[in-house]
């Protein structure tokens, strides 16, 4: 019986060119479709999952926390069985289990309906509905803004050095751009095709890149005879860079005891909690702001032009600066972003908006990438990143509700806007603290 690890298109020592640069691409494509489970994709869906289910806005909200707050607690795990596994392995099965979760979300009135009469109408078809979103949210979470960019973030690490902020600007350049308009191009499928029929397109590109991710994904160059960066000799590497080699490789215990792994964690984690409820919500904040759609959407495209080169130029200057710098500006774009979101009726407001939520969503995939192997190694890569993706679904899943709660309760969204604002100068603060661990 022939194993996944062994089942190879071609042999990556034998490219006329270094394989790692291919790899930077399929690690392009791997977040690229890791997008159907990330929050941009779901706000394009979310007020016909409403109108479709008659489902209120905190109802869905709740949902969405229960089935992401259950996929961070497997997530926890995600990083250990990459460590074990490998990147074909998880990548091919996140990928396929992605493909029949947006099957299952097209299918969701009818398998509601069939649900409801085999229960011989015990719950009703709408109580069925909220159990299967549930289920769904779970396994879209955990596969797509899980398990799916852990591994092909980690793996591109792996297969640089010297050039890992190059391989990685270029990558996140692109990848960032994708999910800066993701909202824009599904919001765009659904009113022209309708919200089943676009998941039912998703399911099929995702089927076809867990083919391709079968074939093409490989842990690292060492497993063919390669090195990092390249197919260079070891004499030629200790001459290239000696900081490379004198690097300690921290143990999951050792690396969550340090203050470099929290600030990064923390401002990434922000980011996530405070896009994932902006995005949520983004028609109805922009309904708040009486900012019409067709203005509203220019935040996306003006983010994808601010992230793009913002995540090119962080991470090729990343090899050159200490990561805590990159921090500091990550955490001050998160003050702009929650300032410019808490007084969006105004111009001004809409312009610092921009700026910030462009800034932290370039760095984002820089920190990701870049800051926990220069400060912990790689050895350990996998358990320590699942630790940071693990909190990042947990915040992410309790940021709609929150946002939510704010509006039913408090009025409006500025509260919450003003808290998260406060919560990233106190990361701002605690990341001018921060020593590099090595």
């Amino acid at each position: 019986m022939i194993s996944i690890k062994n089942i190879h298109f071609s042999n990556p020592s034998r490219w006329p060119f270094f394989y790692g640069w291919f790899i930077m691409v399929m690690t392009t494509i791997g977040l690229f479709v890791s997008i159907p489970g990330q929050t941009m994709a779901v706000a394009a869906f979310t007020d016909s999952l409403m109108e479709a289910l008659d489902l209120s806005r905190n109802e869905l909200s709740v949902v969405y926390m229960i089935g992401t707050l259950i996929s961070s607690i497997f997530l926890k795990k995600a990083g250990v069985w990459y460590d074990r596994h490998g990147a074909k392995v998880m990548m091919f099965g996140a990928t396929l289990l992605m493909s029949f979760t947006m099957l299952g979300m097209s299918y969701l009135i009818p398998l509601s309906n069939f649900a409801d009469d085999l229960s011989f109408h015990l719950i009703s078809a709408k109580g069925w509905s909220l159990i299967l979103l549930v289920i769904l949210f779970f396994l879209a979470r955990l596969n797509g803004q899980g398990i799916m960019s852990m591994v092909a973030r980690t793996m591109l690490m792996k297969w640089f050095l010297r050039k890992r902020g190059v391989a990685n600007g270029i990558s996140s350049m692109v990848a960032n751009a994708s999910f800066s308009l993701a909202t824009i191009g599904l919001a765009y499928f659904v009113s022209r095709i309708g919200w089943d029929h676009t998941y039912r397109f998703l399911s099929v590109i995702l089927l076809l890149c867990a083919l391709l991710f079968l074939g093409t994904y490989e842990e690292k160059p060492e497993d063919f005879g390669l090195t990092p960066d390249g197919d260079i000799s070891k004499e030629e590497e200790m001459k290239g860079d000696k900081k490379v080699l004198e690097i300690r490789d921290f143990t999951y215990d050792e690396a969550v005891k340090t203050r470099a792994f929290w600030s990064v964690t923390l401002i990434t984690s922000f980011f996530a909690c405070f896009v994932t409820g902006f995005t949520f919500h983004i028609f109805s904040i922009l309904r708040d702001a009486g900012i019409p759609w067709e203005r509203g959407q220019d935040i996306f495209i003006y983010c994808a032009i601010i992230s793009t080169f913002l995540s090119l130029g962080g991470s090729i200057i990343s090899d050159h600066i200490k990561i805590k710098y990159l921090v500091l500006l990550a955490a001050l774009g998160g003050i702009l972003f929650g300032v410019g979101f808490a007084f969006l009726k105004y111009h001004w407001a809409f312009i610092v908006l921009n700026i910030g939520y462009g800034t932290i969503g370039g760095l984002f995939g820089v920190l990701l990438v870049v800051a926990y192997p220069r400060y912990f190694g790689k050895r350990h890569l996998g358990a320590i990143t699942g630790r940071n993706m693990s909190l990042i679904i947990f915040l992410s899943a309790i940021s709609p509700l929150l946002f939510s709660l704010s509006k039913s309760y408090l009025g409006s969204y500025q509260p919450i806007a003003l808290l998260l604002a406060t919560l990233s100068l106190g990361i701002f603060l605690y990341g001018m603290t921060v020593k590099d661990p090595q």
